[in-house]
């Protein structure tokens, strides 16, 4: 679940140290109120159905260069009604988009 995600990284990058802080800093940025994030975070721990899924395709797996490592690994915050592009050339596949959009 998302807000699983965001209060981990909040936490992770030193931002608040503990759970009920990172809850707070989500309304504060003004994407959700303290009360939905800390009910959104624990249905996500609770509950099934939120699990997170991880898909691998091991056909798409190559090598990267340091600077396309690099590329990937800024960090940017998706914001809602907003897209991230990542663009990367791929020896088989030739020009690769990728795109994330806050919802």
């Amino acid at each position: 679940m998302v807000v699983v995600g965001l209060v981990g990284h909040l936490i992770d990058t030193g931002r608040v140290k503990i759970r009920e802080r990172a809850f707070g800093k989500l309304e504060e940025l003004g994407l959700m109120t303290y009360a939905a994030a800390k009910d959104s975070f624990y249905r996500g721990w609770r509950e099934p159905r939120f699990k997170a899924i991880y898909l691998e395709f091991p056909e798409l797996e190559r090598e990267m260069a340091a600077e396309e490592v690099a590329y990937f690994q800024r960090g940017e915050m998706v914001e809602p009604g907003r897209t991230i592009k990542r663009t990367f050339e791929d020896p088989r596949l030739g020009r690769v988009e990728f795109g994330l959009r806050g919802l």
